[in-house]
């Protein structure tokens, strides 16, 4: 019996399909984008402030820039979830423009002479935009 050779067709160069790629680099960038503004949500909420609660509250309205600082019952001052003193919120003041609104987030059991100091602060570095959060 004579032995037939077989002929293979000859294997296409392998290459690499960026367009896969591309549809994975999307799908990671914008689960990342989400994740991470709910992770900065989250670090807020381990300061431990209890917010006053209140029956009724105007319609809050959508501002371009916010700078939002919490006090919590113990007089701490937080920015970003990081605890700052008093000269270090006066220098983050004066590097503000005049249009920031700035949302307290006071406790509810923290002195009102804190929240009143805070307000002079913020009044001498020329934030005349202030909000106070509170809970409905």
């Amino acid at each position: 019996m004579k032995k037939v050779p077989i002929l293979l067709k000859p294997l296409p160069e392998p290459r690499l399909e960026i367009l896969n790629l591309i549809d994975i680099l999307i799908t990671l960038v914008a689960f990342f984008m989400l994740t991470s503004t709910f992770v900065v949500e989250q670090s807020h909420r381990n300061i431990g402030i209890n917010l006053p609660q209140v029956r009724h509250s105007g319609k809050t309205d959508k501002v371009d820039r916010q700078l939002v600082v919490e006090l919590n019952k113990n007089h701490q001052l937080f920015y970003r979830g990081e605890p700052m003193d008093q000269s270090q919120l006066k220098e983050l003041f004066q590097k503000q423009p005049g249009d920031t609104v700035l949302t307290i987030k006071a406790d509810k059991d923290c002195r009102y002479s804190w929240v009143v100091d805070f307000l002079d602060l913020a009044a001498g570095c020329k934030l005349t935009k202030i909000a106070l959060e509170v809970r409905k």
